[in-house]
Order: structure tokens, then sequence, then C-alpha cells
């Protein structure tokens, strides 16, 4: 009989046995080393040469309640195999509850150890929500038909013996995850709050440490907190990929926290899905430390964050208020640099002006659609947007979000304080610029047309140790105090240059009209840089106390032209004033050396006069159609209309290159110099010797006057004939304008008769109307009157020469002479 119930009970063992491993499908078991001696120390036995360790115990609460989650370890020193459907852990507290326990589906195929090897089992069971870790007793049963309910304790593990706290906040931990192992830890968070929640993201790392690639699919991480409240973390893409062998990711897991929760216990659980009765066990909880909102960067200073797994810094720039009349706009630069190895697509992001009442304002990124942010290389985004005004920028910062394409969710990113760029802080005459230094070196107010030009010139100097681009700048006036609309302020760049090599120097001015009648007492310049053709960032603002002195040019001074490309000499020559039948003339030569190394069409010149009253007139200057030599030199004439009433007997006559303004709307000086003309000093010489006309020098000798007869007693006219020199100053290429010359005859008897001709000058060999070069050329001219004998009293005559230009003349010269006797 005994025998008879013995057998019974070998079958009932038995069919459990087939019961626990129908559903099981054989898989290779994990193969580990023995384990230490040290982990013995609180270990069950299964025989003389097998033992059980814990090897992990952790809470995670879920939908379904709250699972406790125990990992053991089964160790077998024998050199047999030993078979697991023996043995089975019971779940309990130390009130003797005991929690209906279950094996992990994946673990259910495990069905026996290898001799000399060691495996890992996961029991799980829902347990009290009161339960703690340190309540857990695991009873390691045998079964045996022989005892009582067929099962025999073979030993307990207790969580109270051996500790199973959370990993530390920032602490690596290597974890069980399908056939091998990866380490964990969390490497940053970031967190913000609005007046709901606090949006928490936390950068956590991943390394496969196993020997197998794992696939990170059933891998899903929560924030749990003592209160068993559970939060979701969205980790984007990431889980949809494997892991190779050694390989590191750092993921970015978000989640929004109800702000009750922030500064309280909270961990980060790692777990995996049951596929049958999708539970979810953790294989890693890790604390987190007590959650605070992130400390915006400061500006210059770089932060470090993660965008796609990848190491960023960024670095915000000075922000600026663009001067914009109709509305209120911050804008704001913002340079991420990739610190690793590889090329990161930069993800979808967003910016937003956070003020401390916790208003939103969005900010448009002006970049490419798709970013790429290469190694080792920083790129820079301009991010700007509406504002209410510039007083909410005192304590408010910038937020920068990115966007997941597969949630359509806005995640947090990092924050950044703002520092506005006032140009009332910046001030001086020299600013710096991406490896530039720039100089202030004049303001001048110059008349243009019906108003005044308010013109800023800079030297701009490449002060790195190679070549650059001319950098994008703009600006705007502020004149006593009131800033000028930046589009009605334009640039020009002086030098015809298309990089800037290493300490070499280009010239750039700026200018804005103003009303001639505006009393001005300061003007400061806002330079700043230019994107879109809109008004960037500032640059400094360039500050003079008064307008800088137009400089006089000493007798025989050059006036030099130095921007490349330009580089010329300009001198006064001579001036003077032509009379003209209701308006005078006013009209100067200046001698133009082009110090280009090539033959090169002369700069522009401009200019103006002005009177010992203040009258200013506009000057036209000659436009040289023609190359000049290198170190040749041509003659330009300056030249306008003045009324005859204008204060002329002390004229100052401006002129300096010359600059387009405002798209072909007239021309105007830049940085021009002077001279002072004492109109009565500019006398009329009293012989005919040495005249200076246009690039000539003129001698006129052996006058002589006569009647002319004709019929051999018919008068019919005054015959003067003179012997001349006309030499040609071959230091010249050429006269820019052309000039006549106008002889007149006076008779100096009571009537004060007048006969004149004019006379072209130049080459025109065998015309009567023309001086030829030459010397001691003979030239008859004949004035015809037939009653000539009736006015003229022959006694002396006086002969006048002048200068027409424009219809307009200039007597250069006086004498008298004798009738009838060559003089």
């Amino acid at each position: 009989m005994k025998a008879y119930i013995f057998s019974v009970r070998r079958l009932l063992l038995s069919i459990i046995a087939v019961l626990l491993c129908c559903s099981m499908i054989l898989q290779t078991n994990i193969m580990m080393p023995a384990a230490a001696s040290s982990q013995k120390k609180h270990a069950v036995k299964l025989n003389s040469n097998a033992y059980v360790t814990m090897r992990d115990v952790q809470f995670l609460v879920q939908e379904k309640g709250k699972v406790a989650s125990l990992t053991i370890a089964i160790t077998n020193n024998a050199s047999n195999e030993i078979r697991l459907f023996d043995y089975w852990v019971k779940i309990k507290n130390k009130s003797g509850k005991t929690f209906k326990t279950n094996l992990k589906e994946t673990d259910k195929a495990k069905v026996k150890v290898q001799p000399n090897s060691s495996i890992y089992l996961t029991y799980y069971a829902f347990v009290d929500d009161q339960t703690k870790l340190s309540d857990l007793i695991f009873d390691i049963i045998q079964w045996d038909l022989s005892t009582a309910n067929y099962e025999r304790k073979l030993g307990s593990l207790s969580t109270s013996v051996v500790s199973f706290e959370e990993t530390a906040a920032f602490k690596a931990k290597v974890m069980l995850f399908g056939s091998t192992k990866i380490r964990g830890a969390l490497k940053q968070y970031t967190l913000y709050k609005d007046q709901n929640y606090g949006y928490l993201t936390l950068n956590f790392l991943l390394e496969n440490v196993g020997s197998y690639t794992t696939d990170l699919t059933n891998l899903h991480f929560v924030v749990q907190s003592e209160g068993s409240s559970v939060y979701n973390l969205d980790s984007g893409t990431i889980t949809q990929q494997k892991l190779q062998p050694k390989e590191r990711k750092i993921i970015s897991l978000q989640a929004a926290i109800p702000l009750s929760l922030l500064g309280k216990k909270l961990s980060l659980a790692v777990a995996t899905t049951e596929d049958v009765n999708k539970i979810s066990l953790p294989i890693g909880v890790f604390a987190l430390p007590q959650l605070k909102p992130s400390v915006a960067a400061m500006p210059r200073k770089p932060r470090f964050m993660y965008l796609n797994g990848q190491p960023v810094n960024a670095v915000i720039g000075d922000g600026y208020v663009p001067f914009n009349k109709d509305k209120e706009e911050i804008s704001i630069p913002i340079t991420f640099e990739n610190t690793s190895q590889s090329m990161i697509a930069m993800p979808s992001m967003e910016y937003y002006v956070k003020t401390k009442d916790g208003l939103l304002y969005p900010l448009i990124a002006e970049a490419e659609t798709e970013l790429k942010l290469l190694p080792k290389i920083k790129q820079t985004i301009h991010v700007s947007g509406q504002i209410p005004n510039q007083n909410i920028l005192k304590n408010s910062e910038i937020i920068v979000l990115t966007k997941t394409a597969e949630s359509n969710k806005s995640h947090f990113l990092g924050n950044f304080s703002i520092v506005i760029n006032n140009q009332e802080d910046l001030g001086g005459t020299i600013g710096k610029y991406e490896g530039f230094e720039i100089k202030l070196n004049s303001i001048q107010r110059t008349p243009f047309d019906k108003s005044d030009l308010i013109v800023a010139q800079f030297n701009i100097m490449n002060k790195s140790e190679q070549s650059k681009s001319k950098p994008d700048i703009s600006g705007y006036f502020v004149i006593n105090g009131v800033k000028i609309d930046p589009s009605k302020s334009s640039t020009v760049i002086l030098d015809d240059l298309i990089t800037v090599g290493p300490n070499q120097t280009y010239s750039l001015l700026t200018y804005t009209e103003v009303p001639f009648t505006a009393n001005i007492s300061r003007i400061d310049y806002v330079m700043a840089e230019e994107e879109n053709q809109k008004i960037g960032s500032p640059i400094n603002k360039f500050s003079q106390d008064k307008l800088s002195v137009v400089p006089m040019l000493a007798p025989k001074e050059t006036y030099d032209i130095t921007n490349i490309g330009y580089k010329s000499g300009v001198r006064f020559l001579k001036s003077g004033i032509y009379e003209g039948l209701t308006n005078d003339f006013f009209y100067a030569e200046l001698e133009y050396t082009n110090k280009e190394l090539r033959a090169m069409d002369p700069s522009q010149l401009a200019g103006y006069i002005q009177n010992q009253s203040g009258s200013v007139i506009g000057v036209t200057f000659s436009e040289y159609k023609q190359r000049v030599m290198p170190n040749g030199k041509v003659v330009l004439s300056a030249w306008t209309q003045i009324p005859q009433d204008f204060e002329k007997e002390k004229i100052s006559f401006y002129f300096g290159r010359a600059f387009n303004v405002f798209q072909d709307q007239g021309m105007s000086v830049v940085k021009p110099v002077f001279t002072t003309i004492n109109v009565k000093d500019v006398g009329t010489k009293q012989d005919l010797i040495n005249l200076s006309f246009m690039n000539y020098s003129l001698n006129m000798r052996k006058l002589y006057a006569t009647l002319s007869v004709s019929d051999g007693f018919n008068v019919d006219g005054i015959n003067l004939s003179f012997q001349y020199d006309l030499i040609k100053d071959l230091q010249y290429q050429e006269n820019a304008e052309s000039h006549k010359l106008l002889i007149e005859f006076i008779d100096q008897g009571a009537n004060k008769v007048t006969y004149s001709k004019e006379f072209t000058v130049g080459n025109d060999v065998g015309k009567d109307d023309s001086l030829i070069e030459g010397k001691d050329i003979t030239k008859m001219i004949k004035f015809n009157d037939s009653d000539v004998h009736f006015k003229v009293e022959y006694k002396q005559y006086k002969i006048n020469i002048y200068d027409v230009f424009h219809e307009n003349k200039m007597l250069i010269a006086t004498k008298e002479f004798n009738w009838f006797r060559q003089e």
C-alpha cells in the first residue's frame, strides 16, 4: 500500500512538472561564471553545490496595480545539471500574506541549469499598495509530494537583509535585457515649468555591455513617485532601434509632471512589457535628483545639451531690439556647436520668449529648413519675433523646445537668460566685430540739393591672420538722442575689393538726409549686423562730440584718395568768376593724377562753394570718359552758375571724392577738403605774355591794328595782325573740358567801339577761328564794319583776352596799344 501511495505521489509530481513546462520553448541558457563566494552570504542552497541569490528586486506601478519584480540567480557548481521545474519562488510580506507569483514569460523556456553555470529567472506578483521593498520575503521551495501541500521550503531571501534600493542619481547600473546586459545611467535633466506642469527631459545613457546585438523595441520608461503615480516618458524613435555590442546611445526622455511632485522623491523605471499579459516588468530603477527648474544659461556661456543623442554646446548671444516704427521685436542669435565625431541632423526646434508671468511669445528661426551640424563647426541661428514692449525682457528668458514628428509633441531642451545689447551701453570711436577693428574716421555734414547729408566714414581693418569676406554691416543714426529710421540711411563701400586680407583696411561710409535748417547738437551712429536686409545685432555705438572739421588745403597741397582701386591725387590749380548776361559763373580747375598701377577711369568728384554769408551752391565736375595712364594727369573742371548779387569777394571751394546718393538721386562728397578763393586777388594780367589757358600757355606779340580797305579806297573794317606762341603743357594727358578764347578789340576813343571774335584752341590747322599749337605763328583777324572810320578816333585801342566756358567769359589779360604801330 505504501509503495502504491508513493507511486501516486511521484505521478502527481510529474504531472505538476509537465503542467509547468507545457508552454515552455527551449532556448539557450545565459552562461554565467560561477558566483563569487561573497554572493553566498545571503543565499538559499538547492543542494550542496547549487544555490539561489537575489540579483534585483524592484516595484513598478501600472494600470493593473503595483508589481513587485524579483530576479534571482541560480548557480550550479556541480557536474550535473539542475532541472528547474522542481523549484519555485513564492512572494510574500513580513506579515505572512502570500501574493500570487508568476514567472516571466520568456523565462518559462529555461528548464535547466547546466553544470558550472548560472542563469537568471524573473518572478513577479501584484502586491498591496502599502507594501515596501523591505517588507518582501521570497521563499524558495522545492516540489515534494512527500510533504504537506507538496512543498518543501528550502529557505527565504529577504530584502530586509539585502537592500535593493534605487540606483543613485547619475550612477550606472547594469540591467538584464533579453539575452544580453545593458548599462544605464542618468546623464542630465532639464526642467521647465508653467502654471500647471513641469516639463521634464531626461538624457539617459544606454550601453550594450553584452556580446549580442539587442533590439530596444520592447524597452520603455516611466517616472514614478512614492505615492504610486506613474508618468510615461516619450522616448521618440530610439526604442525602435538596435544597440550593437559596446555601442552607447544617449536617449532623450520627456514627460509632463504635475507641479505638486516637483521637489519630491521620484524615480525613473526602465521596463519591458510581457507580450502575453501586457504586464510591465522593471529591469532597473534610478533615483532622480530633487527636480528643480533649470537655471537659465547666461549669454555667451555654453550650455551643454544633447540633440538626437549627440553632445552639443549651445551659446546664446546678446539680444537686440531692431528699430521698427510699427512694432516692437526682439532678435537674438543662438550658436550650436556639435562636439561629437559625426554629423547631427537638427531636429525641428521651437523658440519662445517666456516672461516672468509665464507668457510665451514665439520666435521664428531664420535658418535652413534642414540644418546639419558638422563636427566641431559652429552654426548660428537667428531667431526673432514680436513682443509687447522691450521692458518685459528684463526678467524674461528664451525657451528652446524640440518637436518630434511621430508624436507631434514639443519637449523642453534648454533655457537661456536674455541680455539686451542696448546701444546706450556701447560707445567710443572703435568697435570690434568678428576679427575686424572698426574705427570711426569722421562724421561730417555736407550740403546736398535742398537738404544736408550726415555722412559717417569708417575704416575697417582685418585684424586676423586670414582673409575674410567683407562683413554685412548696416545701422542707423541717432541725432539729438532720437533714432532715425534705418530705411533712411544707406551705406557705401569706397574700395574695390572682394575679400579683406590680413591687416588690410577698407573704407565704408553711411549717410542719412536731414533738413538743411536742422539744428544738430549731437550725432551717434549705431552700427549693426545686416541680416536679410534688416538691422541685426548692434556692433557698437560710435559717438563723436562734434562734427569733424573739414581740412583746408595748403597752396599746392594734394588731396589724396587712398581707396583701393581708386588711388589718386587731386590738386587745386586755379579758379575765377566768369561774367554772364544774367548770372555769373564760378569756375575752377583741378589737376587729377592716377596713382594706381593700371590705366583707370578717374574717380568722380563732387563739391560745393560757400561764401562768407553762408550761402551754399553745388558745383558740377567734369566726367572724364577716358582712362588715365598710371601717373598720368588730366585737368578737370568744376563750375556752377551763381547769382550776380552773390557775395563773392571770398569763396570757399569744397571738393572731394563723390558717391552716388540714394540710388542715382545725385552725387555728394565724402570727406571733402576746401580752399579759399579771394576773388579780388584773382587778378587780370596786364600783358599778353604767358597766359594760362586750359593746358596751354599763350604768348601774343607784334600786334598791329590798321584799317581794312577794299577796292583801293573803301574802308570795310579793322585788321588786327599779331604773332603768337601756343605751347601745350605735356605733363597733362588732356583737359577734360573744352574752352574757347575770345579776343576783344576796344577803341579807346569816346565811343569805345568794340569788336570781338572767338577761337578754338588746338590743331585745327587752316581754320580762321582757331589757334594752333606752335611758335612764331602769324595770325590776322578782320573785324568787319563799313562804318568803322566814323566810329574810331585812331589813338589807342585795348585788347582783352577772355576764357570762354559754357557761354560765360572771364577776362584773363588786357593791354592797350597804339593804332598803326606794331607793339
